[in-house]
């Protein structure tokens, strides 16, 4: 998924102020403060400029990303904000050429984890090369060792947490695809 954002430096295509098109008055769902989905309130769309400078910044860290995964911290914007300037830029311009990009875009975002989550996977990740590393030798004293490696590791709570990422993206893909429909049934 990744690989698509730097083959043929799509990025380019994608957030080039020609394919960004006007503010035509398309309103977005707010997200209720009591965390429920369905929205209470609309709010008034993002001005083209700020729906521009929120994905391009967006789309060089996924540039710069060299793993499924990353820290939120990452991100130049708060996830919502992202999210809602790409999903505004999809409803405002359906039939845009870049929109497959747009939408793996949108999908990606629940890949960016808070830190202790990134730390979680990062420290099994770490440990799972570990235990092949020292399995690989064939001694088999070194594989009860990895073995034992394993044993230690929170492998339970990172499958859980990879689970989830999985979840949510292919939710959010349907979120996104679901504009071509109507705009008030994908309740950001």
């Amino acid at each position: 998924m990744m690989t698509s954002w730097k083959k043929g430096r799509l990025l380019k295509k994608v957030f080039d102020r020609r394919v960004i098109s006007r503010n035509r008055g398309v309103w977005a769902p707010e997200r209720p403060a009591d965390g429920s989905s369905l929205p209470l309130r609309f709010t008034a769309p993002m001005d083209r400029d700020l729906r521009y400078e929120i994905i391009s910044a967006y789309g060089q860290v996924l540039e710069q990303c060299n793993s499924p995964v990353q820290n939120e911290a990452k991100l130049p914007y708060p996830k919502e904000t992202i999210r809602r300037a790409i999903y505004e830029e999809v409803h405002e311009n359906p039939d845009n050429t870049v929109r497959s990009t747009l939408e793996i875009a949108f999908a990606q975002l629940e890949s960016f984890l808070p830190s202790q989550e990134y730390g979680t996977l990062q420290a099994f990740k770490r440990a799972v090369e570990l235990a092949q590393q020292t399995a690989s030798s064939g001694n088999p004293v070194d594989i009860i060792r990895s073995l034992r490696l394993l044993k230690e590791i929170d492998g339970e709570k990172a499958v859980s947490i990879g689970e989830r990422i999985s979840r949510k993206m292919r939710s959010r893909l349907a979120q996104i695809r679901s504009t071509r429909s109507s705009p008030a049934d994908a309740g950001l």
